[in-house]
């Protein structure tokens, strides 16, 4: 095996320990395992006064909490120091791996070095302009460039449609799941789990009706984990009751403890495509989800609906509470019977998505292209 120079070009500031930057982690950390150098670049940007903003002390904060800078700390990879480079880096690797697909106008040069852009936010909405434009911009601009050294990654099968036109260089690895498998619990309480970033596009504005719901019923437990706005976790806050709690944001050992109990998972989702890690997770801990958006034409197949292990409802309050009332049913019914359910999830959903499999795959994407 030929060792590999790679570079890979982070979005700054970096995401505070969420999806994008769990996949970075495991996936650097797999190949630098594997004998192959790895580089970690950080654009630097400036304010109009020429200040650099990485030295403002609430982003050198998230710097140092988090993955990454932990990452980089210890496995003691060069090239990653204060201050960050700009965005124009040497000819002098391998492969260049970009996770954003907003960054890819920066990235066009150098010619004779292999770009591989990432879609792990191909779904995301952009700031300045819409998503669906944006979209069309990125793939005219791969239409018109034709560069045999540009590859896309793509994470699930609509977007590997979507670059159908490029042929080879449209490479399909799917994400993985991030947390560990652990065997269901079972603490005597139903418990719904809602647990993502908690802001408008994963389904905000239904969370303060559903905890007056369980307030009102008490029948179970409604755990929201995720961070918020200082709005929006005061709204949450207010309405906290013994049946309905807000956590907030939750470190790695409490999300698998908070997996492991769970009886139902709630996603919220307004996306239209696009597979979200938070489900792959639940999945793998054998937890059923209740979801407002369908998967299954994107990555999964119909017997995921068929066993139970998602149910697909309308993105109404009274769907969604329609939704938590079936599996409640279920759950009170036979408690015996819901733990074998989840007992089958987790081990159909664990041979799907295998995650020492898929990294060895992109592994294999950066020794091939």
């Amino acid at each position: 095996m030929r060792v590999r120079k790679i570079a890979f070009i982070l979005k700054w500031p970096l995401s505070y320990n969420f999806g994008g930057e769990n996949w970075l982690k495991m996936v650097i950390q797999e190949l630098h395992n594997s004998g192959h150098h790895i580089d970690i670049y950080i654009p630097r940007f400036f304010n109009a006064k020429g200040e650099a903003f990485e030295d403002y002390p609430r982003i050198r904060y998230r710097y140092y909490n988090s993955y990454i800078a932990a990452l980089m700390h210890k496995l003691g990879l060069e090239n990653f120091s204060w201050p960050f480079i700009g965005f124009k880096i040497e000819n002098k690797y391998d492969a260049i791996y970009i996770p954003s697909i907003y960054a890819w106008r920066f990235y066009l040069e150098p010619k004779g070095t292999k770009r591989i852009f990432g879609t792990h936010d191909f779904y995301h909405p952009n700031r300045k302009v819409s998503r669906d434009i944006f979209i069309i911009l990125f793939l005219a601009v791969l239409r018109i460039m034709r560069d045999d050294n540009i590859f896309v990654h793509c994470i699930d099968r609509k977007i590997l449609s979507d670059m159908s036109f490029m042929g080879p260089r449209a490479l399909l690895i799917e994400n993985f799941p991030y947390s560990v498998s652990l065997p269901p619990g079972d603490d005597g309480n139903f418990n719904l789990l809602f647990m993502n970033a908690v802001n408008r596009r994963k389904g905000s504005k239904y969370l303060p009706k559903l905890m007056d719901y369980f307030g009102k019923e008490k029948k179970g437990t409604l755990l929201i984990a995720g961070k918020a706005d200082y709005r929006t976790a005061k709204i949450l806050r207010m309405r906290e009751n013994p049946h309905a709690k807000y956590l907030g944001y939750v470190d790695e050992k409490t999300k698998n403890d908070l997996l492991q109990k769970a009886s139902l998972f709630l996603l919220l989702s307004d996306r239209e495509a696009g597979f979200p890690i938070s489900m792959l997770d639940s999945l793998r801990n054998g937890v059923p989800v209740l979801s407002t958006w369908n998967p299954i034409s994107e990555i999964l197949d119909e017997g995921f609906l068929e066993s139970g292990a998602i149910s697909i409802v309308k993105r109404s309050i009274k769907d969604i509470i329609e939704g938590i009332e079936r599996f409640e049913g279920l759950w009170f019914e036979d408690r015996t019977k819901y733990i074998e359910m989840r007992y089958s999830i987790m081990e159909n959903s664990n041979s799907r998505f295998d995650r020492e499999k898929q990294l060895k795959k992109i592994v294999r994407m950066f020794e091939e292209v």
